[in-house]
Parts: C-alpha cells; sequence; structure tokens
C-alpha cells in the first residue's frame, strides 16, 4: 500500500479563505480512513521521488525468456497533477529477452513506464522516449542548419516490458528537473489484464 500521508497532502480546501477539510475533526477521520483502505491500484498516482527510482533502479528482476511489446496512443501532457486513464494496451509477445540498461538516464524528452501487479508493486520498468517529442533540423538559406523541437498531440507509445501474467496496470511518468533533482510526475495510467 503506498504511503497514505501522501494521498492526506492532496485533500483540497472546502472553500477559498476557509479551512481545509482536515481540520475538520469528523471530515478528517473519514478521509483517514479511505486513505489507508483505498486498494494501491485504485489510488491516484502520485509522483516519484529521486530516492524512489533510485530504489526502483536497484531492484533485481527476474530476466525472463521472453519479453512483450505493448503499445498505446499516449495523448497530449496534461496539467500537472492530471493522469489520463488510457484505453487498454494493444500487445504483441516476443520471443526474446530485454537486456538491462547499464546506466539509464532520466531526461525531460523522456519517459518511465513502470508495469505494475495488482498491489501497485513493479514488475519491471523501462526508461524510453517519448514519442511526441520529435527534433527537427532544417537549412537556412546560407546552408547552416538550425533546430526545432517538435511536440505532437498525441503519438504511439511502444515498450517492451519482460513477459508477466501479473502485470495489471502499465504506469507511465514524465521527468521533471526541480534544479537539484528529478521528480517523476505520473502523466498516463493503462489497465492492462
Amino acid at each position: 500500500m503506498r504511503r497514505p500521508e501522501l494521498l492526506l497532502n492532496r485533500i483540497p480546501s472546502s472553500e477559498a479563505g476557509r479551512e481545509p477539510y482536515m481540520h475538520n475533526g469528523a471530515t478528517w477521520l473519514v478521509l483517514l480512513t479511505i486513505a489507508i483502505s483505498v486498494p494501491s491500484a485504485q489510488e491516484p498516482l502520485v509522483p516519484l521521488t529521486a530516492m524512489e527510482f533510485a530504489a526502483l533502479q536497484k531492484r533485481t528482476l527476474r530476466t525472463p525468456l521472453t519479453s512483450t511489446e505493448w503499445a498505446m496512443i499516449l495523448p497530449a501532457a496534461a496539467r500537472r497533477g492530471e493522469v489520463a486513464a488510457l484505453p487498454p494496451a494493444a500487445q504483441r509477445p516476443l520471443a526474446f529477452p530485454l537486456a538491462r540498461e547499464r546506466d539509464p538516464q532520466l531526461a525531460p524528452d523522456r519517459l518511465l513506464v513502470v508495469a505494475v501487479d495488482t498491489a501497485g508493486g513493479p514488475i519491471d520498468w523501462r526508461i524510453v522516449a517519448d514519442p511526441r517529442v520529435v527534433r527537427s533540423e532544417s537549412p537556412d538559406a546560407t546552408g547552416l542548419l538550425s533546430g526545432t523541437v517538435l511536440t505532437y498531440p498525441e503519438a504511439e507509445l511502444r515498450v517492451a516490458v519482460a513477459e508477466s501474467v501479473d502485470i495489471r496496470e502499465l504506469r507511465i511518468y514524465k521527468p521533471r528537473w526541480t534544479g537539484d533533482a528529478w521528480v517523476l510526475d505520473p502523466i498516463a495510467a493503462s489497465k492492462v489484464r
């Protein structure tokens, strides 16, 4: 189960200028009970911190003999805090194991895809290029190349992860640099089984 305190920090104010809900004793007890009893598969996705990503990287995942490629349409970036619920991803079995990256790096034009089980525990993860971001280079009149970054409103995301019948959801995170550390904001989730 994810940390209940992360859910409690997201409790909105009742109205502008009034005290937040969490100062009301009865409402506080009800919200605390809901936060603790909500199964992790139904909890709102919260950003991952750099420490949580480092812990995810250090997990020793078994390497199966096969893998699965998942394909889904990734919509345009929503406002921070909004998570798009994608339709179930299409899958295609691959007859080869996946190699683990030696030194995966986060970047603004990358995405982290985490395959999770029913309890929300990670089964496998991959860092992939954001298919919505494309760099275009063209010459000017003198032949000097200049680049432009284009962002498509939606694009097909394909990611291969280790084959597992336990995968229930693919969670997609977008890295954001805060000035001293990376934060991975959830942008989409797709139930797969």
